[in-house]
């Protein structure tokens, strides 16, 4: 009986440890639509050396803009729209799409991107 509660009190330990969150360093970055309707590159892609833990996009302009989650063959029929002052984020529940992320709109509307 002993040695049940000594590995139940191990294993709780040890799930503990695992569950323990880890500080992650936001970075914002403020960015500008540069041609319209042509999808410009705002996050690469998470890899096994660096993984994407989370992020969120904004739209500050005044005009629609898309948001298309993929390695390529951005079009705006299989984007995310994205409204004035709207915001898309990268979890989907409890995964993180690590696609890489582009962007379109109307030339000189400005975003923000907030990842982690």
């Amino acid at each position: 009986m002993r040695y049940i509660v000594v590995c139940l009190l191990l294993f709780l330990a040890s799930v503990g440890a695992a569950l323990a969150q880890q500080p992650i360093t936001s970075t914002s970055t403020a960015g500008a639509i540069t041609v319209t309707n042509t999808f410009q590159a705002v996050l690469s892609a998470g890899t096994s050396s660096s993984i994407r833990h989370g992020c969120a996009i904004q739209n500050l302009g005044s005009n629609n803009m898309w948001v298309f989650f993929g390695t390529s063959g951005a079009t705006t029929p299989a984007s995310i729209k994205l409204t004035p002052n709207s915001i898309v984020r990268c979890d989907t529940g409890f995964l993180i799409i690590q696609d890489k992320i582009w962007i379109t709109g109307t030339a000189l509307d400005q975003f923000v991107v907030i990842s982690q």
